[in-house]
């Protein structure tokens, strides 16, 4: 009997494609088959809901969601993965504040949770000096250095190991603007004062090293050893020794605070004094 599939290869082969088409094979059970998925894709919110009600990772939450891997079948292939998330999930729901990945860090670590939550919750050191100045009200400073302007008052200004006199044209926010010495960064200014008074200002001692030498001031206000007004605001009226970074040491009354600078001295006559510039201070018992 004559076979009915063609002897050359090739033939054989399309036979066999033609016979497929007309009748795909039926013998795989289907009794495991998954559902099929929605074709809607599951919310980020659906995802994160089942992941802590289940305790599980957000890519297993939505494997079950689209008819992948269930959550209770991870569990069982992944007995460490799956306590380890038990615990981050205990973590969050004592501190629902706790994002996963802070959770994972403070499992991971051994951290006290209620301390890192602490630590969290307080104020950066930043964030505490602007709270400081924003406390502190400038305007018996700002208006001392309008004054000068607009009264043309010659000043001495100290920046660094030198002094030199000028005319204050303008304030900005991070510079002063001199007639001939142009800009300079309000954080080079150690004092300034009118150069009628600033005779009047003996220094009671002279450190020769920092005055070759002055300190920088640090760009961080927060890192600079005194940068909150607070103090010196509550001390108005009373005689105050301070240091300056140029080496030069004063005791003076504090005539007015600012959120950055001091005026020390008697009114009319005052020493411009930037929060910046002090590198020690003490209050002087009367």
């Amino acid at each position: 009997m004559a076979s009915k599939f063609p002897s050359d290869r090739k033939a054989r082969i399309e036979v066999y494609r033609r016979l497929e088409q007309k009748a795909p094979l039926t013998s795989r059970s289907t009794s495991s088959a998954r559902p099929p998925s929605s074709t809607t894709s599951p919310s980020q919110e659906q995802v994160e809901a089942l992941a802590r009600r289940e305790r599980v990772p957000n890519r297993i939450a939505r494997g079950e969601l689209e008819g992948k891997m269930t959550c209770q079948r991870w569990r069982a292939l992944q007995p460490d993965d799956a306590l380890r998330f038990q615990r981050v999930y205990g973590v969050i729901e004592k501190f629902p504040g706790l994002t996963l990945e802070a959770a994972f860090s403070l499992v991971a670590t051994g951290q006290d949770p209620a301390e890192y939550v602490a630590r969290k919750a307080k104020p950066s050191p930043r964030e505490q000096i602007l709270a400081a100045r924003r406390a502190i009200s400038n305007a018996a400073v700002g208006a001392h250095v309008r004054r000068l302007i607009s009264d043309r008052i010659e000043v001495s200004v100290a920046i660094g190991s030198r002094t030199f006199d000028d005319f204050l044209l303008e304030e900005l926010p991070a510079q002063f603007r001199f007639q001939r010495e142009g800009l300079v960064r309000k954080i080079e200014v150690i004092s300034m004062a009118a150069r009628t008074a600033a005779p009047g200002y003996v220094p009671l001692t002279v450190d020769p090293v920092p005055h070759e030498h002055p300190a920088p001031v640090r760009e961080a206000p927060e890192a600079r050893p005194f940068a909150d007004p607070r103090p010196f605001a509550a001390l108005i009226g009373r005689v105050v020794e301070v240091s300056l970074r140029h080496g030069l040491t004063y005791r003076l009354p504090i005539v007015a605070a600012g959120p950055f600078d001091l005026l020390l001295g008697s009114a009319g006559q005052e020493l411009f004094v930037p929060l910046h510039a002090i590198r020690s201070w003490r209050s002087v018992v009367a």
